[in-house]
């Protein structure tokens, strides 16, 4: 029992993990496994994630504003031109009449010409440059991760459903097995340590088809979470 407890509260830390919930064993409302038995093919999810993954979205927007910040440094040199302007009221325009308002304007322009800055647009430029480059590379990164993942993921899955399909056939036969016994030991043909026997198998049958639903659930709350679904916002 105390195994069994600490499997259980496992499996509720990882499920916590991949929802994003803080769920604990007591407030737990315990239903079937939510999983799906049909075949996932990896280039159509690595599709879905390059638009929804977060981590791969984080990725390209530090890219975008390493980008951005390699646009501008390539114009510290380009020349600028400003210009101003400003209306209101002032007033002390005469000496005899200080607190008298006048309507006031003002415009002007500037001009600014990088000549000596002691090597510093350039040095700003090369660390952009720089930048830049190791953004894509975390890029690059991150979406060949993200496809390994997902490879693995489905692979993962495919063998949790044959475990799957394989423990219904596994709890099919242990209750018929446990449908003779019982007959058998009414007719006083088994013993009653038979009977326990199996009893036993058929438990440790159905356990086994809860553990492999278990594995296959993770796997496919996993594979939304590489294709970046919020999946316990559904609910």
């Amino acid at each position: 029992k105390t195994e069994l407890q600490n499997t259980l509260q496992k499996q509720i830390i990882l499920l916590n993990t991949l929802s994003g919930s803080s769920f604990n064993a007591s407030s737990i409302s315990f239903k079937n496994f939510d999983y799906e038995l049909k075949q996932h093919n990896a280039d159509s999810i690595f599709v879905i994630a390059q638009a929804s993954n977060t981590e791969l979205a984080a990725a390209k927007s530090k890219q975008e504003v390493a980008a951005s910040e390699l646009k501008i440094t390539e114009k510290t040199w380009a020349p600028s031109l400003h210009f101003m302007g400003g209306l209101g009221y002032k007033n002390g325009y005469f000496p005899g009449d200080l607190y008298a308002m006048k309507f006031n304007y003002n415009v002007g322009a500037g001009l600014s010409i990088p000549i000596y800055t002691g090597g510093r647009n350039d040095n700003q430029h090369n660390i952009s440059k720089v930048n830049y480059k190791a953004t894509q590379y975390n890029l690059d990164a991150v979406s060949i991760n993200l496809k390994k993942d997902i490879q693995q993921n489905i692979a993962d899955e495919s063998t949790a459903k044959e475990k799957v399909v394989f423990s219904a056939t596994q709890v099919e036969q242990a209750q018929k097995a446990l449908d003779l016994a019982n007959s058998r030991f009414k007719n006083g043909v088994i013993t009653n340590i038979e009977l326990l026997d199996a009893q036993s198998n058929l438990l440790k049958a159905k356990v086994d088809q809860i553990q492999f639903e278990y594995q296959l659930a993770t796997t496919q709350l996993e594979l939304k979470r590489l294709m970046g679904i919020q999946f316990w916002n559904n609910n």
